[in-house]
């Protein structure tokens, strides 16, 4: 408690009483006293008044040399029983005054803040260590004895103190842009969050690769020619993951890349590799040079040991092997194998019911490794009017026949132990027949002019039928390797052999 602070204020009230009834010729005289008196205690350094009461005296009468005193405070006697309501808080635990209604605390007691009877209520104020402040409504703080709201007051701007800088605003508890109508402050800029893809919808929404901000929202906004693909905008003329339609992914071959050309998946191979002819897997040049050129089936003959069909690359003409190993390295050089034959009696591959045999006009290719001295046969189709409608018999010798007619011996030996390119070429218009080793026309004769080739026999690569898929002699099986057997429904002209022949050797792929 400050007593000297309170006992002063006292004091200067009992003298204000004083001046007030001087005159008046009440309170008690002393007779015999010839001036007038004043007593009061002694005061403090500061001042203050120490004693808990003050008493005045003066007189009334200077002749007669009466007095008058009065006495302001709490009462000496304490057989008054009274406490007056500016008090000293006599009674009271500190930091408490008695205020005359008990002991309050002064420090925060809103009708006596700082002291009895100083009243915060009335000036609408609250009372905070003993001084009236401003009382604020939420969300609002007291800076500098006023009232101010962090979120938007530009010189407290998120806390007291806080000034914005000129031009600036303060948004949130933050200082920014004094932007026109219509614009956000983002990032040190003023921005229209409807339509910008940096800002699109908020601060911090960006619109991402071809997303445009339209009202608001990201969307995205394609070119013409293009759609929207997994949340992206693609060509579907040219792109691979989406060639022709959302989803449409044109698959990578070995030895190339995928592509996609006018909506159309394709490949485009390494070098020393051409595309095949459906253009959806790229090939060792030699096989390549084959596809080009149109077969009616290719039988590549490169399946893996166990495998039971040897697949037709062209269509549905595949074939079954029969006592065959497969495996061998192959003729083509990139990575397919050859099929070897002749370990078993009836070792061969059967092609049934082989509808697309042509009729008028015919080349067989194929390619055979052979060291073994005999009637080695690689071709052979057979019909139930003939079993020898077209037959390429003998390695040792190599002979053709059409429809049961034959060139007779040739003297073209091609059991030496090495790879050997055999083509083989008929027409009907003339009879002309070709025979071609090593892309090198060798032999030529005229067969069966006129005639027509039977479609639906029996075609088995590698042994010689002397019925419909029966009748198979032993000493006429082919032993060794054999493969890329090709049927074209029309005569290869020279240059075509030679290219094919060629582009094994790697000559002819660019």
């Amino acid at each position: 408690m400050q007593v000297g602070r309170w006992t002063g204020r006292i004091a200067a009230a009992a003298a204000a009483a004083l001046i007030g009834c001087g005159d008046s010729g009440e309170g008690s005289t002393s007779e015999g006293e010839s001036d007038a008196t004043t007593n009061a205690s002694a005061t403090d350094p500061s001042g203050d008044a120490t004693t808990a009461g003050m008493t005045a005296g003066t007189t009334g009468d200077g002749e007669t040399g009466t007095s008058t005193s009065t006495t302001m405070g709490p009462t000496s006697d304490p057989s008054a029983g009274t406490t007056s309501p500016l008090t000293t808080g006599a009674g009271c635990e500190p930091p408490l005054e008695d205020c005359g209604g008990g002991c309050v605390d002064v420090d925060f007691d809103p009708e006596n803040c700082g002291g009895c009877g100083n009243d915060c209520t009335a000036q609408g104020m609250i009372c905070v260590l003993g001084s009236c402040e401003v009382m604020c409504a939420d969300p609002e703080v007291l800076c500098d004895g006023a009232c101010v709201n962090p979120e938007t007051d530009p010189q407290h701007c998120g806390g007291c103190g806080i000034a914005c800088d000129n031009g600036q605003v303060c948004n949130a508890g933050a200082c920014a842009l004094d932007c026109d109508p219509g614009l956000t402050a983002c990032d040190d800029a003023c921005v229209d969050l409807q339509s910008d893809p940096n800002f699109c919808g908020a601060c911090d929404v960006a619109c991402v690769g071809q997303e445009q901000c339209v009202d608001g929202q990201c969307e995205l906004q394609c070119m013409p020619g293009e759609q929207v693909c997994d949340n992206a905008c693609v060509d579907p003329q040219l792109d691979v993951n989406h060639c022709g339609d959302c989803g449409v992914q044109c698959p990578a071959p070995p030895n190339g890349v995928a592509e996609c050309t006018a909506g159309a998946c394709g490949v485009q191979c390494d070098d020393g590799y051409l595309p095949d002819d459906q253009n959806m897997s790229c090939t060792n040049c030699s096989a390549a040079a084959v596809l080009l050129d149109g077969p009616i089936a290719y039988w590549r003959l490169g399946e893996l040991q166990g495998m039971m069909t040897a697949v037709d690359e062209i269509g549905g003409s595949d074939g079954t092997y029969l006592d065959v190993t497969l495996g061998a390295p192959g003729v083509s050089g990139d990575g397919d194998t050859a099929a070897t034959l002749g370990g078993m009696n009836l070792s061969r591959v059967n092609v049934p019911t082989f509808d697309i045999m042509p009729a008028d006009a015919l080349s067989i290719e194929l390619w055979v490794n052979s060291a073994v001295a005999g009637q080695g046969t690689p071709f052979s189709y057979a019909v139930n009017a003939q079993n020898n409608e077209v037959l390429v018999y003998d390695v040792n010798d190599l002979q053709v026949y059409i429809r049961g007619t034959a060139t007779g011996p040739t003297g073209l030996d091609v059991a030496d132990g090495a790879w050997h390119h055999v083509v083989v070429t008929w027409q009907s218009v003339d009879g002309d027949t070709q025979i071609y080793v090593d892309g090198a026309p060798v032999y030529a004769t005229t067969l069966q002019t006129g005639q027509t080739v039977t479609p639906g026999g029996h075609l088995a690569l590698g042994h010689e039928q002397d019925g419909v898929n029966s009748g198979y002699d032993p000493a006429q099986r082919l032993i060794g390797d054999l493969d890329e057997v090709a049927l074209y429904d029309f005569v290869l002209t020279p240059a075509q052999v030679a290219g094919h022949y060629e582009a094994v050797q790697g000559n002819m792929c660019e």
